[in-house]
């Protein structure tokens, strides 16, 4: 009876041991798991950052291309406009001078 008892004891101290055992390995996979999610929200975090950043600095790039052409299309502009004003006025005094000869 004694040796049962004893059996039995042993029993349940095996029985809490690997208890205790199996609750010390869940919390370890919980940690290990917890570190794992962290490291890859962070790696995610990073590479969403990152690539925000290049598409942002590609919409700066494209604006400051559309920038420069808008400046060169009214340079260009303005140079017609101003010859467009150079050959009137000159038209206008040509007319003018002769007015003042043919009429004088």
């Amino acid at each position: 009876m004694e040796e049962i008892i004893k059996r039995l004891i042993d029993v349940d101290n095996m029985v809490v041991e690997t208890e205790n055992k199996r609750k010390s390995e869940l919390k370890e996979l919980e940690k290990n798991y917890e570190e794992k999610k962290q490291a890859l929200i962070k790696q995610l975090t990073e590479a969403i950052n990152k690539e925000s950043e290049e598409v942002f600095n590609e919409i700066i790039r494209n604006g400051e291309k559309e920038v420069i052409e808008i400046k060169e299309k009214t340079a260009a502009l303005l140079e017609q406009l101003e010859n467009r004003f150079q050959k009137i006025r000159r038209d206008i005094v040509g007319e003018v001078i002769n007015q003042i000869f043919l009429k004088g």
